[in-house]
């Protein structure tokens, strides 16, 4: 139930408890009221990490996959020059604390080929994976 729907239902009890004169029970359900919110409360604080209730900027990051054509010249060319018998199965583009960095597979018939770069920086391989011939 939206908390503002809950608690116009909680004050429509409690106008009826108050011409009905029954002061323990307006006193109970005073008190559970008071106990659902701030229970309901602490939820909202363990299912976001703590005391913030808004995320954290700093550790995000974005990744986004691109077509090749949104790399960097710098470095797509050597990708064009070095890698003409390759297709290009993943490429991304991650931001993290405002730096950039691109990682990419290729793959031809015989090999698959990860490598990964920074905008500043030339691609470095991290992974090549020769296929087995059935």
């Amino acid at each position: 139930m939206p908390f503002k729907k809950y608690l116009n239902s909680s004050n429509a009890v409690l106008r009826a408890l108050k011409k009905s004169k029954n002061h323990s029970l307006m006193k109970t359900i005073i008190a559970s009221t008071v106990l659902s919110l701030i229970i309901g409360l602490g939820n909202v604080q363990a299912a976001t990490g703590g005391d913030e209730l808004t995320p954290s900027k700093k550790n995000t990051a974005i990744v986004q996959n691109i077509l090749s054509d949104r790399l960097p010249v710098r470095l797509l060319s050597p990708i064009k020059k070095n890698y003409k018998n390759y297709w290009i199965t993943d490429l991304n583009k991650t931001t993290s604390n405002g730096k950039i960095s691109y990682c990419i597979t290729m793959e031809n018939p015989d090999k698959k080929i990860t490598m990964s770069a920074t905008a500043s920086k030339n691609w470095s391989v991290t992974r090549v994976i020769t296929k087995e011939t059935l």
